[in-house]
């Protein structure tokens, strides 16, 4: 504050501020454990976060197996179609969750859940487990396991997942 001692938050802070990526920030912070849980699985490691409606893969670290999984960093899905959206779903309010719900979802494989009772009663599993198995939901052959991590305040912000290739094993 000009011509005192005390100082207050200003605009230059938005400035500031504008410089800040969270996805960066992120994926850069978890990496090294995207790493271990690649090596120590032998599956592919990926993070995602929430992109309105659709899950976005922003970090994925491969495996060292014979078959790779494709790099799914930068693909948005729609939430309900792979084991990262249906984590992320399924901390989401009552109310979101039914807006959600209520909307055609896609199907992308015969796997593909786009029933509302059976999305429910998924993410009902998701919350009571702690994480999913999503086999052949989103792309035939491709199986993953996701599991929520949340912020400080306990708001499920990302997800971590591992994807195998079905017919490699």
């Amino acid at each position: 504050v000009p011509g005192d001692t005390s100082y207050r938050l200003g605009p230059r802070l938005i400035t500031l501020a504008a410089g800040f990526s969270l996805t960066r920030s992120l994926a850069a912070i978890a990496r090294t454990m995207l790493i271990d849980l690649a090596e120590s699985s032998g599956e592919a490691a990926g993070l995602a976060m929430p992109d309105g409606d659709l899950v976005h893969y922003i970090d994925q670290v491969d495996t060292v197996q014979p078959v790779l999984v494709r790099d799914w960093t930068g693909a948005r899905i729609p939430l309900h179609a792979v084991s990262s959206g249906q984590v992320l779903l399924a901390f989401r309010t009552p109310a979101a969750i039914e807006r959600y719900l209520e909307r055609p979802m896609e199907r992308f494989t015969d796997h593909t859940l786009t029933d509302a009772d059976a999305v429910r009663e998924r993410l009902r599993e998701v919350r009571r487990q702690g994480y999913i198995w999503a086999m052949d939901e989103f792309e035939a052959g491709i199986s993953s396991i996701a599991a929520p991590i949340a912020d400080a305040s306990g708001e499920v912000i990302v997800t971590d997942s591992l994807f195998t290739d079905n017919h490699a094993r």
